[in-house]
């Protein structure tokens, strides 16, 4: 067993950056930017959902028992559960969850654009495509601040989605509008796919919507029904619909295919991802961590699967981190490698 230092640390990320790397972001990452975690959204979902059922004319029998529960400190995944999959209501809850999402992403993406500082996130991405030509993105996420900070990299992305403006989900199509034609030292052209992030969305995103029955992605906002799955027992009903099963299959094999696994602010709370990730910690795949606070779901992985290194804040200086791996805790002093704005100059960057 090696002994937790700096240098240890350093060393396995760094040695993560090849080929085969998949990249899951979590909810975590979001609300560094200022959009709302399951709390806020929950306390939001409370304030805005009674009137669109009233509106609606549905019954509110089924949603008083979430709002019991969320009251009595259950979580919202777990209070959302107590609704019928064939409730109505659910897609009330979609739409507002939408709507409450969407006005956090705006000054978030308002503050992404302004800034003439480089988007780490973004710089993070960069090298992950220097090792692969199609690097694998997984993200529960329904905002686009990773298609933003792609952009902003001069990233291209892969989404599944063919067209601009108004993109219909055909992932072959989406894949040709990478290809490129090289000519290796002179020789006859071939065609070859240019670097680029592979983004796979499994609970659906703000700009998928069903347009007269097909999934499309649209820019332009659309009087249409958002393809967004909220969390709680819908999710099992629409995950096996287009495009959430084709997603969720790109995902799980980008999984099932990574030679190491990098999480940003992500929770392990999400059950279809953890069943393809148990297997990969049980081959000690090289995996890290990074989270402002780890939840219970992530700090419950790392004690079951030492050869994780776990990344987080250390309690009551957070200006220090929490390294955590093969079983031993280290507090490395003054410096935040949670965080990608320090991580990536320390650590990547050296």
């Amino acid at each position: 067993m090696s002994i937790l230092n700096p240098q240890v640390i350093y060393t396995h990320i760094q040695d993560m950056f090849t080929s085969g790397i998949t990249t899951v972001v979590g909810s975590g990452l979001s609300c560094a930017y200022g959009l709302p975690g399951m709390g806020a959204l929950a306390d939001g979902l409370v304030v805005s959902v009674p009137p669109l059922i009233l509106k609606a004319g549905h019954s509110e029998e089924n949603w008083l028992v979430v709002e019991e529960q969320l009251n009595r400190g259950v979580g919202l995944e777990a209070a959302l559960d107590s609704l019928p999959s064939d409730d109505p209501i659910i897609s009330l809850v979609v739409a507002s969850t939408a709507q409450i999402i969407l006005d956090a992403e705006s000054t978030a993406m308002s503050t992404m654009l302004a800034s003439n500082e480089p988007c780490m996130l973004g710089k993070l991405l960069i090298y992950v495509t220097k090792a692969n030509i199609a690097a694998d993105v997984i993200t529960t996420n329904y905002d686009r601040i990773i298609e933003l900070a792609c952009a902003l990299a001069g990233i291209t992305v892969d989404t599944g989605f063919s067209g601009n403006s108004i993109g219909r989900y055909d992932e072959v199509s989406s894949r040709s509008q990478l290809q490129v034609v090289k000519r290796p030292g002179g020789r006859k052209p071939v065609v070859a796919l240019k670097s680029h992030v592979r983004l796979s969305k499994p609970h659906g995103s703000l700009d998928w919507y069903d347009y007269f029955g097909h999934p499309v992605r649209s820019e332009i906002p659309l009087q249409s029904r958002r393809l967004m799955i909220t969390p709680g027992l819908s999710k099992y009903r629409s995950g096996y619909d287009r495009p959430f099963d084709s997603q969720k299959s790109r995902a799980t094999k980008a999984i099932d295919d990574a030679s190491s696994l990098l999480f940003v602010g992500y929770g392990f709370n999400d059950d279809h991802l953890q069943t393809h990730l148990d297997p990969q910690f049980n081959m000690n795949t090289k995996t890290t961590v990074l989270a402002r606070t780890l939840t219970n779901s992530a700090l419950a992985y790392v004690a079951r699967f030492p050869a994780i290194l776990a990344l987080d804040k250390w309690p009551d200086d957070p200006s220090s981190t929490r390294a955590q791996m093969h079983g031993q805790t280290l507090k490395v002093e003054g410096l935040k490698l949670w965080d990608l704005a320090e991580m990536i100059p320390e650590v990547l960057s050296a």
